[in-house]
């Protein structure tokens, strides 16, 4: 994955720090539609330096997709499936199917925070900066 950047600062081991300005899942086109009213988000990343950017050069940053793929099930699909099945079960079992939803539900909002935690312990997500950008 692929995205532009620019570099706010470099550190003395040459890794540099980039923000990226995170749009909404709507990208961020509020004054088009009057939506949601989601607000952009500057997020700030450290990236492996390849290139020898300055602070200020715009920058392409790339991350590797199989970092990215997982976090998308944990996140997105995962508790989804918890809920569907701690449903299914209690409709199954003759239980309340609602409380088994919910707490299937929960179980994978446990698992999303449980994935964070590891991935903050190993680094996180790894970017390289491999070229300067176009103006």
């Amino acid at each position: 994955m692929q995205q532009q950047v620019q570099v706010s600062r470099v550190f003395p081991d040459g890794d540099c720090e980039v923000f990226v300005r995170r749009e909404s899942a709507c990208s961020g086109d509020c004054h088009k539609c009057s939506g949601c009213g989601a607000q952009a988000q500057q997020v700030f990343v450290r990236a492996e330096n390849a290139i020898g950017a300055q602070p200020g050069d715009k920058v392409i940053v790339t991350s590797q997709t199989r970092q990215v793929l997982p976090a998308i099930f944990v996140v997105y699909i995962l508790p989804l499936v918890l809920m569907l099945l701690g449903y299914f079960a209690g409709l199954a079992l003759k239980l309340s199917a609602g409380v088994l939803a919910c707490a299937g539900f929960a179980l994978g909002v446990a698992a999303i925070v449980a994935y964070d935690r590891l991935i903050a312990r190993r680094r996180g997500v790894t970017y390289v900066v491999t070229s300067f950008a176009e103006n």
